[in-house]
This record gives C-alpha cells, sequence and structure tokens, in this order.
C-alpha cells in the first residue's frame, strides 16, 4: 500500500530531483522506488547521524559508553551479541545497496561527511553544506557585569546530549563560584526513562542556586533565551553532527563550550567560537566555566568576532545548485524568500511519510 501510494505521488509530480532529507519513518526501499520510477533523475539524501552504519540508534557509541571511531562487523557483534558478525555484515550490503542509488548525499559536517566517505561512500558524491538559520537579531554585548557569569543549556536533555555532565560540573565549582555563576538548562525529557528523569531531579537538587531548570521551550524564544547568558554549553557525550544549538549561539552572537569532539569541535575552533573541554569530563568542564567566568576580556573579544552561520536562503542556493546540475533541470525549483525564511518548493523535491520497511527499521529518536 505504501509503495502503491508513493508510486502514484511520483506519478502525478513527475520529480526530477527527489530530497529525502532522512530514510527513518519512510524505509531505504523509497530510494530504490524512485530509482525504478526515474533510471537518469537525481536522488539526494541527506545524512543527520550515523544511522546507516550503526545500529545503535545512530550514535557510534559502544555499549560500553566509549565512543566509537570506526563500524566494524565483529565490533558491532559485541555491542549487540545476539546479532552476529555475519548479520551485520549484511546490514552494510543491504544499506549500500540503497546508498548506491544515490547521486548526491550532504553531510552538515565535514566530520560526518568523512566517516561515511571511510565506511565506503563515493567521496565525489558527498557534499558539506551547513543547516541554514533563520535571519535573527544579533545580541547586543550589555554592559552586564553578570552576563559572563550566566551560562545556557538548549536542546533534548539526555545522558548522550551530557545533561548530567553539566550538573556535575556545577557541583564541583567552588562555593565562591557556585555563588557566582549562574546556569540555565532549558529542554525537554518527554522521552527519557524515569532512571534518568530521578538522576537529573536528584542532580539539581544539589545545586540549588546555581543550575536553574526552565523546561520545554519554543523555538521562535531560543534567541531571547540565549540574550540572557553570556555562553553556550553543549556537552554531548557523543559525536554529533551540526547541533543546531551551535549555529543558534553564534547567531544570536555567544560563544560556546562544547565537547571537543565529532561535530561539535569542528564547528567551534578554539579561541574563535569558545572553548572545548574534554568529553565528558566534569571537571574538565567545571575548569572551563570558571576561566569563563573571570576572564571578562576574552568574552567580549570572542563576542565580537564570532563565525556568521549560514542563512536558510544562502543553503537553499547551495541545493538548487545541486539539484540544477547533472541530472537536475535547471529552472525545475522556484525559491521563495520571505522576512529572511526560504523554502524550495515542489515538484523537485519529494518527502512522503511512511512507515520504515525491512531492516531499515528504528523508532525515530528526538533530536
Amino acid at each position: 500500500m505504501v509503495y502503491r501510494e508513493f508510486r502514484a505521488l511520483l506519478e502525478r509530480f513527475k520529480p526530477t530531483v527527489v530530497h529525502f532529507h532522512h530514510y527513518v519513518h519512510l524505509g531505504l526501499e523509497m530510494i530504490r522506488e524512485v530509482r525504478k520510477f526515474s533510471p537518469t533523475g537525481k536522488i539526494v539524501v541527506t545524512l543527520h547521524e550515523f544511522l546507516g552504519m550503526c545500529h545503535a540508534q545512530g550514535q557510534m557509541l559502544k555499549t560500553n559508553g566509549l565512543l566509537c571511531s570506526k563500524a566494524l562487523p565483529l565490533d558491532c557483534h559485541r555491542c549487540f551479541p545476539d546479532i552476529s558478525a555475519q548479520e551485520f555484515f549484511m546490514r552494510e550490503l543491504f544499506i549500500k545497496s540503497f546508498f548506491n542509488l544515490v547521486d548526491v548525499f550532504i553531510a552538515p559536517s565535514a566530520f560526518l561527511g568523512d566517516r561515511y566517505v571511510a565506511w565506503g561512500l563515493p567521496a565525489a558524491k558527498m557534499r558539506v553544506l551547513e543547516n541554514g538559520q533563520p535571519r535573527r537579531a544579533v545580541s547586543v554585548l550589555a554592559r552586564d557585569p553578570g552576563l559572563k557569569h550566566r551560562f545556557v543549556v538548549l536542546g533534548q536533555l539526555s545522558k548522550l546530549k551530557g545533561t548530567l555532565v553539566v550538573l556535575e560540573a556545577a557541583r564541583l565549582l567552588s562555593r565562591r563560584l557556585q555563588r557566582l555563576i549562574r546556569i540555565e538548562i532549558h529542554g525537554s525529557m518527554q522521552y527519557q526513562t524515569e532512571e534518568f528523569k530521578a538522576e537529573f531531579e536528584a542532580a539539581l537538587a544539589r545545586v540549588p542556586g546555581t543550575v536553574s531548570f526552565g523546561g520545554p521551550y519554543r523555538h521562535e524564544d531560543v534567541g531571547d533565551i540565549i540574550a540572557r547568558s553570556g555562553w553556550v554549553i553543549a556537552p554531548s557525550i557523543w559525536w554529533e553532527n551540526s547541533p543546531l544549538v551551535i549555529q543558534e549561539a553564534f547567531a544570536a552572537g555567544r560563544p560556546v563550550i562544547c565537547s571537543n569532539i565529532g561535530g561539535m569541535a569542528e564547528k567551534v575552533v578554539p579561541g574563535v567560537g569558545g572553548m572545548h573541554f574534554r568529553v565528558g569530563s566534569a571537571s574538565d568542564l567545571a575548569a572551563r566555566l570558571e576561566y569563563a567566568a573571570t576572564h571578562a576580556e576574552e568574552w567580549e573579544g570572542l563576542c565580537a568576532a564570532l563565525p556568521k552561520p549560514p542563512l536558510i536562503g544562502e543553503t537553499v542556493d547551495r541545493l538548487l545548485t545541486e539539484y540544477q546540475g547533472p541530472g537536475g533541470v535547471a529552472g525545475a525549483v522556484a525559491v521563495a524568500s520571505r522576512l529572511g525564511q526560504a523554502a524550495a518548493v515542489a515538484p523537485t523535491s519529494v518527502a512522503p511519510a511512511s512507515p520504515p520497511a525491512g531492516s531499515a527499521r528504528r523508532r525515530a529518536q528526538p533530536r
């Protein structure tokens, strides 16, 4: 039924380019359906994490908590003993059989693109393209002496996102610094276990007055939330790809303190976009918090020279170039731009919503 409906959609719009922004809830089989419909049409796939190569929710994190640098069937079997190394080898072949039909892969970070190329995807098909940001007014550097003492964490709250690392870092601060520093945490725990929620509440209770929890927030409030603080913390303990919160921080004129790995370390150049701390180390993060709170002159210099993330319209322009290249049709995409927002208009991009199929299935994880 799903394939018939999808095929009918293709027949109706007759796209020259089909861009999959993910294959979760779709199924990799949709890629083959497009190629059967149009042997010469262009297929574009955006990669958002390492799901193609990693069975552990696409996060390249071993079940023992260690970071994974390369997807190997035997190593995958050690993480998931109930699945044989041979089955993981077959999984890789199965997924690559669909990826082989793709003309262009979009990676929001060079780190992620390089990992997929090392796994076997052709480097000639890989493009690094940042996620575009809406146009926002950059926060004015207020002459508030307390601004450099205030930090904020935004996004999904979980162990993988490093939420507990931040709370432990706050606990490790000296009494003087606990009275000086303020950390706001904003985000949702909707999809987290009761065990994590209990850990979070207990850790939060150990740092009263230093850390406050603001709960979920609206996307349109991100700029205002960031502007209340001098720094944004990105503490994930997995590689990440291209965290939007880093671009949101730069767009709001605020530097970032992040884990020293993956897409985070790529986006935040020390001394330019902020600072790194050793991934998963609460003590090292505490040291960075102390340094940040006591070096106001460096904070002002960072804020004045932060990288400028691309606007949505700029990202769309880059996509149009890919759409209109070999296999695409120039002029087939119209761009609508208003109030700094840009969007590609059909019929060149098709992204139906339907359940995943075959071994491409997995439960979607909140980002």
